[in-house]
């Protein structure tokens, strides 16, 4: 008790402060949005709609579409492909990923950017 009376009247109410703060419930002053998004609009909304050659599961790379069978999101293909690389170079640079998977996206991404 007597450290208390020996603390300057400023850091008293500080401290009381900061414990009220601490107190209060969290104010829901904002809200998040954590689904996954596709900035070309292929997320799988309906396994009818897309081949089998993907994959989406929110243990592997955060829900993130990828190829079947390797952890290569679909999205690292796009970028490839809108810096001008091509489809040649990504199949040596990513193992694991056929031909006819990137045929497929390359396909998909051509619809529905149409």
């Amino acid at each position: 008790m007597t450290s208390c009376l020996l603390m300057p009247l400023s850091l008293g109410r500080t401290r009381r402060n900061l414990q009220q703060q601490l107190n209060r419930q969290p104010r829901a002053d904002f809200d998040f949005d954590l689904e996954p998004k596709s900035r070309h609009g292929l997320a799988m909304t309906g396994k009818s709609k897309l081949p089998d050659v993907f994959s989406q599961h929110p243990q592997v790379m955060s829900g993130a579409l990828v190829f079947k069978g390797t952890r290569v999101p679909v999205q690292t293909f796009f970028d490839h492909l809108d810096h001008g690389g091509t489809l040649e170079e990504f199949l040596e640079w990513y193992d694991g990923v056929a031909r006819e998977q990137l045929e497929a996206a390359e396909g998909i991404r051509a619809t529905t950017a149409a």
